[in-house]
């Protein structure tokens, strides 16, 4: 066997690399502009409460004891990523009081388990939010979720 060589057909060569280049351009336009869409990340968006109405058991996260010792307190905020299956796929902290506060928030969603869709089929992948309250309540350091806030009531009934 040898090696065959081929002849480039120029002016060919040229508007081919013409079109696509195009094409390249018209797509990153689109998407930038919001009319194409960019299917590597196919989410369906869920509020708080759906999300959390979903949680077959959440393991609340430990409070980092360097975070008790340096009396860190504050809101964590996470946006989590699940599969068609309902399984954490990415956990992105948004906002923590600390570092360590948002490694706990992470370790605990992966720890937790979610309900499977009700159809055998693969169902939508969802994303959302979760919020976590560090606290000192009491003399005591404590994860709360926002029903479980002494806010809570007061924010969310009229009176």
């Amino acid at each position: 066997m040898g090696l065959t060589c081929f002849r480039s057909n120029t002016a060919g060569s040229t508007a081919l690399i013409r079109r696509v280049a195009s094409s390249v351009f018209l797509y990153s336009a689109l998407l930038l502009c919001g009319f194409a869409q960019d299917h590597t990340d196919a989410f369906a968006d869920i509020d708080e409460g759906g999300l959390r109405a979903m949680i077959s058991t959440l393991k609340l996260p430990e409070y980092p004891p360097q975070d008790i010792q340096n009396r860190v307190t504050g809101v964590a905020v996470v946006k989590v990523c699940l599969d068609g299956h309902r399984r954490p796929t990415k956990v992105d902290i948004l906002q923590a009081p600390s570092q360590s506060t948002g490694d706990a928030v992470r370790a605990a969603i992966e720890r937790s388990t979610f309900a499977a869709p009700e159809s055998k089929e693969v169902s939508l992948s969802l994303r959302g939010k979760l919020t976590f309250y560090f606290l000192k309540l009491h003399g005591k350091f404590v994860v709360l979720s926002p029903k479980d806030t002494p806010l809570f009531d007061t924010l969310t009934h009229d009176k």
